[in-house]
């Protein structure tokens, strides 16, 4: 009652107004590249990883500060986007329910996104419109995979012209209707309907109590009072 997920990369898709790129023709024209990578944190090990792996295969260039091979910073990324057939769309770490817009900005360009991080993601999205690295069991097969689709434009039109969600439809749980129902629910309803449970107030009080810097914290509030 008191939680509900809201993704980062719910807030790049509007409901009504967000048109993402299915149109196969459309993206064969202006998609004449390969791969791009665009990333300004160099801590993520995986990330860099794969891309080193990838390229080891084919051009991948990037145009972030991580890596990058183009001469230059990219000023908007998703005109660059759509000059690709593939994104490397890899978050800074792997964790349940943890997806960003890393995955959705290729998505409504009409490049297809190679993802890693949430490992739960096809929940939110159609697997058949992206690379889900997840569900391999190395980088090396989504690679194999990656320049399959590459070879093949019957696969590739395929994985563009899926719809991003399933059915063509956002998940309920993703929908504008879903929020406002929420959040009405909240402002709306009773204290009493949503209480926390008091055995949880009592232990924390408790827990902070017996702490040895409750004594502390004390002292110090007496001598400033």
């Amino acid at each position: 009652k008191r939680h509900w997920r809201l993704p980062h990369h719910r807030y790049w898709w509007y409901e009504g107004q967000s048109a993402p790129v299915r149109d196969f023709d459309l993206v064969r024209k202006r998609a004449a590249k390969f791969c791009n990578f665009i990333y300004s944190n160099d801590r993520a090990k995986e990330r860099i990883e794969f891309l080193e792996r990838l390229q080891g295969r084919r051009q991948v260039d990037s145009g972030g500060k991580v890596r990058n091979n183009i001469g230059h910073r990219v000023d908007n990324k998703m005109a660059f986007l759509r000059d690709y057939k593939f994104t490397i769309a890899f978050e800074n770490e792997s964790h349940p329910g943890y997806s960003t817009e890393k995955v959705i900005e290729p998505l409504l360009e009409g490049s297809i996104p190679i993802y890693w991080g949430d490992p739960m993601i096809e929940e939110d999205f159609n697997p058949d419109c992206f690379v889900n690295v997840h569900r391999f069991p190395d980088f090396e097969s989504a690679i194999e995979e990656v320049l399959r689709i590459d070879a093949d434009d019957a696969l590739w039109e395929k994985y563009v012209s899926a719809p991003i969600f399933r059915n063509d439809k956002i998940p309920e749980v993703l929908s504008d209707a879903a929020y406002r129902s929420f959040l009405s629910n909240i402002f709306r309803s009773k204290k009493h309907e949503a209480p926390l449970r008091q055995k949880r107030k009592d232990y924390l009080r408790s827990h902070i109590r017996s702490s040895p810097i409750f004594p502390l914290a004390s002292r110090i509030k007496k001598r400033l009072s």
